[in-house]
């Protein structure tokens, strides 16, 4: 149902935005979290 609901109203262009923008925010917080721990670790 809910499925069809967004089938309706989201276009494959803005599906493929949102798929693109959790893969640069996922990168942004691994990046964090390893910089975070070699800093850690470096001092």
């Amino acid at each position: 149902m809910v499925w069809n609901l967004l089938k309706k109203n989201i276009s494959v262009a803005q599906i493929a935005g949102y798929a693109v923008a959790n893969l640069v925010g996922l990168a942004i917080v691994l990046s964090a979290i390893c910089l975070y721990c070699y800093l850690r670790s470096a001092f």
